[in-house]
């Protein structure tokens, strides 16, 4: 069975899905490195969390900006499935990714629709061991 790897990554408005949103999302193709990136006009800006906006550098405002997330949605959907293949032969690639999990499983069931990838890779479990192999003081040194 052939898999299709995608890097994907969420910029949101706090941590709690179906409560918070998704206002930022981009998807990476790893077999040609094409990326696809939306910014997300969100419904509720009044719940973003303070932290969430300082970390992201931006206010509420800020959010109201960008499309729905409707379009976002079948946008990124589209996207992925220009593979042609089943969700279960898709695999995202993310740092903490069960995170991101939770926010696309609950924005795509806000549209009606099933996030089109099945497998999940998360690099937190990696980075962990590489760092108790080499020290953080050497992370420090590459930063």
């Amino acid at each position: 069975m052939a898999i299709k790897y995608y890097i994907l990554d969420t910029e949101t408005t706090g941590l709690k899905a179906g409560f918070h949103e998704i206002n930022q999302l981009s998807v990476i193709r790893m077999e040609d490195g094409f990326q696809r990136s939306w910014h997300i006009a969100v419904k509720n800006p009044n719940r973003a969390s303070e932290q969430a906006l300082e970390i992201q550098n931006i206010t509420k405002a800020d959010l109201r900006k960008g499309i729905p997330i409707e379009q976002a949605v079948n946008e990124c959907t589209a996207f992925l499935e220009e593979d042609g293949l089943n969700p279960e032969s898709r695999c995202v690639i993310g740092h903490n990714v069960a995170f991101d999990r939770r926010f696309t499983h609950a924005e795509w069931l806000s549209c009606n629709k099933r996030f089109p990838c099945d497998l999940w890779l998360c690099t937190k479990k990696y980075y962990k061991s590489y760092v108790n192999r080499i020290g953080d003081a050497k992370i420090i040194e590459l930063q």
